[in-house]
């Protein structure tokens, strides 16, 4: 299997371009595996889309991971170090990822960063206030956990996973069009004060608000 050390470059984008502390990615080569220096601050739009990627590493100078760096790969499990501040729309979308562990430094998980993947599992971090539109759409999500922190919960976020049964914390003030719609839940308890789209759910599930 081969295996690509980020240890040399060559700034003219047939292997990996960094500038300012700024991974812009490589063009004309693709790998397998990825293991990113820990110089790299952030790793930039597009940086690693359709590069047939299997296995990544992402050191902890990593703050930002910006739209779609990863996206159209063959990732199957991925950890975000606690480094990691931002994580920008569809930033690991289309993949194979079945296991993830994310940065607990997080505060926002962007529009389909995840989606269209294959995740079971997944924990959200105690700082997330917002998971926004399709995050988690089209994926294999059979249990989640939401933190106390978080307060909205977009559009389509968990659309068309397996869900059966969630808790929602009393945090959270909103719930979107469509946010749980397609997955296999039959009733759920909802805080009275939280703001629910009609078409949260799907049709016939019973909403008992506490």
């Amino acid at each position: 299997m081969e295996v690509f050390f980020l240890k040399q470059y060559i700034n003219n984008g047939d292997f990996l371009n960094i500038q300012q502390n700024i991974c812009n990615g490589f063009k004309q080569i693709a790998f397998r595996e990825l293991t990113i220096p820990n110089f790299v601050n952030e790793i930039n739009f597009m940086a690693f889309t359709n590069k047939k990627l299997e296995k990544i590493t992402i050191p902890n100078s990593v703050t930002k991971i910006a739209g779609w760096a990863f996206a159209n790969n063959k990732l199957i499990e991925i950890t975000i170090p606690n480094s990691v501040e931002r994580i920008e729309n569809n930033a690991f979308s289309r993949n194979y990822i079945n296991k993830i562990i994310l940065s607990n430094s997080l505060k926002v998980l962007d529009s389909e960063v995840f989606s269209n993947n294959y995740i079971k599992h997944l924990i959200v971090p105690n700082l997330v206030e917002e998971i926004r539109d399709n995050c988690f759409s089209y994926n294999c999500l059979e249990c989640i956990s939401l933190p106390t922190s978080l307060k909205k919960i977009g559009k389509k976020a968990f659309y068309k996973n397996l869900l059966t049964n969630i808790i929602i914390p009393d945090s959270v003030e909103i719930i979107e069009e469509g946010a749980f719609k397609c997955n296999k839940i039959k009733e759920v308890k909802i805080p009275k004060n939280t703001n629910i789209h009609i078409q949260a759910f799907d049709d016939g599930v019973n909403v008992i608000r506490y």
